[in-house]
């Protein structure tokens, strides 16, 4: 029987749904993986969300794997546990050692289907064992069929169609777990966009973007002037990148970081620092304001340079053990946790001699009230308190 408004139902149910009191449920932010970058810890309002899917996304040579590999490096190095489903089947060891990944705690599986794929990575979910589970990459899925058939044939949105049993299967699973899972997906262009913005797309169909709570977009910076060069080579590259959806904080933030492969494998957090101390508010000016990027920048009382470049060329050029950088990095990870800790509401307990209570009747958008000193505001209406 379909009920249209409240006058159809019996009064006695709707007497009792208007005085029932319903408790809330409350729903805490997710707990994040660090993804192995400041900058992007703070893009991302934490890092990558656990009980939660993710995708990064982007041309190629962006920076995808590898900074989905500084993830697990991470993760491994706090005595954690990941997985890396390859596949495309380019897991490369020796470059997984470099980047600081333990490999006793790496799982690595390569799958040769989509559904195989999915099917691992769902066993993989339901142990609850595993911090981070990186899928490298969507683009890369082949289904059963299309194996079973001649290359040519039309087999279409099959992908598509088995991603989305898949996520609908495994969502709420993977809700009630710790891990963190991450997609890689390709850069692809629908053909007859009405302009280039528009034609870009990812492979894998809509349901992974609706899916994903958070998605990170990322570029390579080619130019010169964004790499590093020692002895005329290249040893460190910059990427770029921009959270272009997050259900987990605020979206569309952008950042940048460098990575390094000369004497040092993984990302040059001193790069990194200064301008994200800028952003958090870390640095002041010398009369105790907020440093904004221009003018002299203080750090608990010493100069550090005009300008976030100076800034930056203080950090790298301490010649105390980068005792400075370690302070300004404490300080810069202090806030990205308080920032991504969920916040607590606190609720004020009643006083003891309060023994009447007081239910409100009627709209209070209309005016404000205030007491003083128990004395009642004259505009306050006595027929909208009633007390019991």
């Amino acid at each position: 029987m379909t009920f249209n408004n409240m006058s159809e139902l019996d009064p006695g149910l709707v007497e009792i749904l208007l005085e029932a009191k319903f408790e809330p449920e409350t729903f805490d932010n997710p707990e994040r993986v660090p993804t192995g970058s400041l900058a992007l810890d703070y893009a991302t309002s934490g890092g990558w969300p656990r009980g939660r899917w993710s995708e990064i996304w982007g041309d190629e040579s962006s920076g995808k794997t590898t900074t989905t590999l500084l993830s697990i490096a991470g993760v491994t190095q706090n005595q954690g546990f990941a997985a890396f489903i390859d596949v495309e089947g380019t897991f490369d060891e020796s470059w997984a050692k470099k980047l600081g990944i333990d490999l006793s705690r790496l799982y690595v599986s390569r799958p040769t289907s989509t559904e195989d794929t999915w099917n691992i990575t769902r066993k993989l979910i339901n142990t609850n064992a595993f911090d981070l589970i990186v899928v490298d990459s969507i683009a890369a899925l082949v289904a059963s069929a299309e194996l079973a058939g001649d290359i040519g044939d039309q087999t279409v949105a099959i992908n598509a169609r088995l991603n989305q049993d898949f996520l609908k299967r495994t969502t709420r699973e993977l809700e009630a777990t710790k891990t963190a899972v991450v997609l890689i997906n390709h850069l692809r262009f629908k053909i007859g966009a009405p302009n280039a913005s528009m034609a870009e797309t990812t492979p894998g169909g809509q349901a992974i973007r609706q899916y994903c709570s958070i998605r990170v977009r990322m570029e390579h910076r080619f130019m010169n002037k964004h790499n590093l060069y020692s002895k005329g080579e290249i040893v460190g590259s910059t990427f770029h990148g921009i959270v272009n959806k997050s259900k987990v904080g605020p979206p569309f933030r952008e950042f940048e970081f460098v990575l390094r492969q000369d004497d040092f494998f993984g990302v040059d957090q001193i790069a990194e620092a200064g301008p994200l101390a800028v952003k958090l508010g870390i640095f002041q000016t010398k009369n105790g304001g907020v440093f904004t990027g221009k003018g002299n920048a203080y750090f608990n009382g010493q100069l550090l340079g005009n300008g976030t470049t100076q800034v930056c060329k203080k950090l790298y050029d301490d010649t105390d053990d980068h005792a400075l950088f370690r302070e300004v990095d404490a300080r810069i990870r202090e806030a990205l946790h308080k920032f991504s800790k969920p916040v607590e509401v606190v609720e004020d307990e009643p006083e003891a001699d309060a023994l009447e209570t007081t239910t409100w009747k009627g709209s209070l958008q209309d005016h404000e009230r205030r007491f003083n000193d128990g004395e009642q505001d004259p505009e306050f209406d006595d027929d909208l308190l009633e007390v019991e």
